[in-house]
């Protein structure tokens, strides 16, 4: 079933991004023959189509170009700060990027590990249970919580901020910041850049044959070029990402 459903996603996906690609085209075609025709020089028919052409993959080469260099000096993880006081909880907040997916900081895993007693994020808190078996890896969750405990960290997933590059490449930074509760100090900061969405990433996902190519990423998680943050547990990064994602809220709460 799930093949069926991921199949018919990526037949639609590829029949809009046949039709979004043909269609300037055959506009530019158009425009270029009724030009040619106003000149007399029928070529331009072609010459339109060619160089519109063109001009869309200098603009891509030069973004990914772009891209990739600003890999090398993305600054990834920064710790600023700790806290007066070591926290046993911390509290999620920040828009979710719409354009590029949910929220994105993995804060399950804090409390799955036992890193953490609580976590404050949509829906509500949830708090760390107690194993039934204490050979299980994980720890269980549950709404069963003291509400009297105060957050000792504030975790602020920020908008992301776009390239101030001339020609509008696809480049984004995504940051986290983790602050004190109390204090309002930058404890911690993770970068990611990011490249892709819109029409670039419906051909990065043609390419990388999966949606969870429609962005990427270096920095935060991992210095090299891959998905960002993907949704199919298939991908190494996603667990990189998990990892990423725990060791942070770790660093900025002064554990080890």
């Amino acid at each position: 079933m799930e093949f069926v459903i991921f199949g018919t996603a990526n037949l639609i996906a590829l029949m809009l991004l046949v039709a979004l690609t043909v269609l300037p085209l055959y506009l530019l075609s158009l425009i270029g023959q009724r030009l040619g025709h106003f000149i007399g020089f029928q070529a331009m028919r072609w010459i339109l189509p060619i160089f519109g052409t063109g001009l869309a993959a200098a603009w891509g080469l030069a973004s990914f170009s772009a891209f990739e260099k600003a890999c090398h000096s993305v600054p990834g993880v920064i710790v600023l700060s700790r806290p007066n006081v070591e926290p046993s909880g911390f509290v999620v907040r920040g828009r979710s990027n719409r354009s590029f997916g949910s929220l994105e900081f993995n804060w399950p895993t804090a409390l799955e590990t036992g890193a953490f007693q609580f976590v404050d994020a949509e829906g509500g808190r949830r708090c760390l249970g107690k194993k039934e078996n204490e050979r299980a890896l994980l720890f269980p969750t549950t709404h069963d919580c003291d509400l009297s405990d105060q957050p000792g960290m504030i975790v602020d997933v920020l908008p992301h901020a776009r390239s101030s590059l001339w020609w509008y490449p696809p480049i984004f930074e995504a940051t986290i910041e983790i602050r004190e509760f109390d204090s309002g100090r930058v404890l911690a900061k993770a970068t990611d850049l990011v490249f892709g969405g819109g029409l670039t990433g419906k051909y990065l996902r043609l390419l990388g044959g999966d949606q969870d190519f429609e962005h990427l990423s270096c920095g935060f998680a991992l210095s090299d070029i891959g998905p960002w943050r993907p949704s199919l547990v298939s991908h190494p990064r996603f667990s990189e990402y998990l990892h990423a994602d725990l060791k942070l809220i770790k660093l900025a709460a002064g554990k080890q």
